[in-house]
């Protein structure tokens, strides 16, 4: 966040030429966005010994590292033109849904003589020259990103050489890593001519090198080990960017959970529950982890959401399905009594427990300090894929009010006050030693066995009618 508590948003541009033509129409663009836009503006230089190899991929990398420490990032060639109000849309579009942004949903690309035309003299008939692009849906111009989903897929892939195919690789890192569908916003973006690129032949050997590169990328979507193979074509070219002063991370998933995917979908969904007043907080293993290790459980294959039933709004449910690319994996319990929703977004899994007053299980007793709240888990019996029936289990609780802001991985979440003691109540006094092979029927310290569900696809019909769902993301 900016010093005044707004977002940091800049604007990088990839510029490393010494042709005339294209010197020319950058002069002309850049004072279009100083003119339209009040973004910092940062140049990414990259002067290769042979200009054929000029790597645009890595151009905007070093850009974005110049820029420092930003919260959205307007990724903006320096031969395109655009309406600065798409753009500002599509800023706020990336800072609400964090999905890779394109400011335009047509690109239009002027001849060379119009682009003369228009550079000596604007009143002229140049936007006769104007013909559509048609022959893709163009994903290159102007990309706007926001930091989480920067850091996630490490910027633009630098084994990209030459001319072609950077563009498609970003988009297909940005969807597939994060489980969020690329978003436009409504206008054209267009494209002024200028000398042609040497590389941009397809006989060029960069070229095909570029085409053999994104045909993997192509493929790595079909497989299952998808998010394993496209961290994998990365890291191969991230010696290239260190060798420019860029540092990243080499990416090896060794746990069961993503930790960046999963913090992403944390993030997503406590600030859709926080937008239409539910009452949430981490929980179980989550919080164990926030309070414990201070980052998830390293053998924890999950996330854990107490949901209070009472102030829960199913509006959040659909938001996080039609804007946010989670889907429905499961629904369970009754939506007054042991409700359970699990959502699901690029490989990690998150469960909202919902929670309610004891009373409802102990109708004679008064709430106690150790018996306030209670969630319910559910296990099917064998065999899996075909049971109807399952076994209940209750976890009892103590009251989760008051709530308190707890810093946790560079976020900001909701925890109970109490936060110990739903630790102890869980997993018993000694909850600050790592138990690797926890057995959650065997260890939970306030588990209670509540009998045996015989329809559970009835009660997944409550809960959909509940929640009035018929979406095109639900797969329960």
């Amino acid at each position: 966040m900016a010093a005044n508590g707004y977002p940091e948003v800049v604007l990088l541009v990839p510029f490393s030429s010494e042709d005339p033509s294209r010197l020319r129409i950058w002069q002309h663009v850049k004072k279009w966005l100083t003119t339209t836009l009040d973004y910092p503006m940062y140049i990414g230089e990259q002067f290769p010994r042979i200009p054929a190899e000029y790597n645009l991929s890595l151009a905007r990398n070093l850009a974005a590292q110049s820029a420092g420490s930003w919260d959205v990032a307007v990724i903006h060639d320096a031969d395109t033109i655009h309406n600065p109000q798409q753009i500002k849309d599509g800023v706020a579009a990336a800072l609400e849904t964090g999905a890779v942004t394109y400011p335009y949903t047509e690109r239009l690309e002027l001849d060379l003589d119009g682009t003369n035309m228009l550079l000596e003299d604007e009143t002229s008939d140049w936007q006769s020259h104007i013909t559509k692009y048609t022959r893709n849906q163009p994903l290159g111009g102007c990309i706007i990103v926001r930091r989480d989903l920067w850091k996630l897929v490490r910027g633009f892939d630098s084994g990209f050489v030459g001319w072609g195919h950077e563009d498609g690789a970003f988009a297909m890192a940005c969807q597939f890593l994060s489980g969020k569908k690329p978003q436009r916003v409504d206008g054209k973006s267009l494209h002024l001519e200028h000398t042609f690129a040497v590389a941009k032949n397809e006989n060029n050997p960069l070229y095909k090198a570029n085409r053999a590169r994104i045909d993997k990328y192509m493929s790595s979507t079909k497989q299952p080990d998808c998010a394993t193979r496209i961290y994998n074509l990365r890291n191969e070219s991230i010696a290239t960017d260190k060798k420019a002063g860029i540092t990243w991370p080499t990416v090896k998933i060794d746990t069961k959970m993503d930790a960046q995917v999963a913090l992403i979908l944390l993030a997503d969904v406590a600030k859709v529950l926080q937008k239409y007043g539910c009452i949430w907080w981490l929980s179980d293993g989550t919080l164990l982890g926030a309070m414990r290790d201070k980052k998830f459980i390293k053998h924890d294959d999950d996330i854990d959401l107490g949901v209070w039933a009472e102030s829960f709004d199913i509006r959040a449910i659909h938001e996080l399905v039609l804007k946010y690319g989670c889907i429905i994996r499961r629904l369970q319990g009754k939506p007054d009594d042991g409700m359970v929703i699990s959502l699901g977004r690029a490989g990690v899994h998150l469960d909202l427990f919902f929670y309610y007053p004891i009373s409802n299980l102990d109708k004679a007793k008064k709430p106690s300090t150790k018996r306030a709240i209670y969630c319910s888990m559910y296990l099917l019996k064998e065999p899996y894929d075909t049971s109807n029936k399952a076994d209940r289990l209750n976890f009892i609780c103590p009251d989760f009010k008051p709530l308190i802001r707890h810093k946790f991985m560079g976020y900001t979440f909701w925890v109970p006050k109490n936060a110990t003691e739903h630790l102890e109540a869980a997993y018993g006094k000694d909850w600050r030693v790592p138990k690797p092979n926890w057995d959650t029927l065997k260890d939970q310290k306030n588990l209670e066995k509540a009998g045996i569900i015989s329809d559970m696809a009835a009660l997944q019909q409550q809960v959909k009618k509940y929640l009035k769902l018929n979406l095109k993301g639900d797969s329960s």
